[in-house]
């Protein structure tokens, strides 16, 4: 990449008008990393007046790698009104919106794209995967099902059907999903966790462990993986450690409340309600969505402070 960045940069410096270097050259610095290089090359090469949906696209990519999604849209839209019919481009548009975390919009744009036959089959992965997204499980999985035969060696194929699977409670068909996905990717944390949590709600407590630990050995601050070994440990009853982790994750993610509610409760079961109440109170701080949380709360302060009178106003 290197030496044909080089090249390509000669050329552009002997001839800028050469137009295969400015979309050859802006799309290594995007292999490269080198986002704002590509944003700069692509808005020098629109300056010379031309039209090129393929500048476009680089632009958009080099905006999206940069994490300025609107800025991605925007490009890609000037680059479908050059050429609509631009896989790339509105493969690359419906990624920005799933970023945004707009996945309605970026349903309708693969869905347009793939009854127009615009786009090309590895889309309806990511399709599939805006449908999880939407709570629409069946369906995603009756998407992903219609492509297993050309991407079961994919990483991303198995991965998300094996968290369809997980959602719907199939655990034993998600495993078996996800455990090719770690072949193929072997060191992404994230199946590691995965694959740990689908063993956890399988009640394979020492199955999870070991994949948590797993996760961890690749991300030391992995605080979801913490949490989730907090919670097999919980279950096994090794109180003590389970404490342990679930520390280790606040002190990683200070905001994260599903460890301040998994600790909380940990310490009301084995009876230091003060300080289960207090990390209670933190969870619902950062808007924890569990809803037996006002209960567990309500729970607490009767408990800790011993009367009715005081904290019935309280209960819910």
């Amino acid at each position: 990449y290197k030496k044909a960045i080089n090249t390509y940069s000669q050329i552009i410096s002997i001839n800028k008008n050469v137009l295969p270097a400015y979309v050859n050259l802006s799309e290594l610095y995007n292999k490269v990393g080198e986002y704002e290089k590509c944003r700069d090359l692509c808005k020098a090469f629109n300056l010379i007046g031309y039209k090129s949906d393929k500048i476009q696209c680089n632009l958009g990519n080099a905006h999206y790698g940069l994490k300025n999604f609107d800025n991605a849209i925007n490009a890609y839209n000037i680059g479908l009104n050059i050429n609509f019919k631009n896989p790339s481009i509105i493969h690359n548009k419906a990624l920005a919106y799933m970023e945004l975390k707009n996945f309605k919009k970026a349903c309708e744009i693969f869905e347009e794209g793939l009854n127009n036959e615009l786009l090309q089959k590895i889309s309806i992965i990511d399709y599939a995967f805006c449908l999880y997204e939407l709570g629409n499980l069946e369906k995603s999985l009756d998407t992903l099902k219609k492509v297993k035969n050309l991407f079961l060696e994919k990483f991303e194929f198995n991965n998300n059907i094996g968290n369809v699977y997980s959602r719907l409670g199939k655990y034993e068909n998600a495993i078996q999903y996800l455990e090719k996905a770690k072949e193929i990717s072997p060191q992404n944390k994230s199946v590691y966790f995965n694959i740990g949590l689908n063993h956890f709600n399988n009640l394979m407590f020492d199955q999870a462990i070991e994949n948590c630990f797993k996760s961890i050995d690749i991300d030391k601050d992995f605080y979801e993986a913490y949490d989730l070994l907090g919670s097999c440990y919980q279950n096994k009853d090794m109180v003590r450690e389970a404490a342990l982790c679930f520390e280790k994750s606040i002190s990683i993610k200070p905001d994260f409340y599903t460890s301040f509610f998994n600790y909380g409760s940990l310490c009301l079961k084995n009876g230091k309600v003060q300080e289960g109440l207090s990390l209670l109170e933190k969870a619902k701080e950062f808007n924890c969505s569990y809803p037996e949380i006002d209960y567990l709360i309500s729970t607490a302060k009767f408990n800790n402070f011993g009367g009715i009178e005081k904290n019935l106003d309280n209960f819910v």
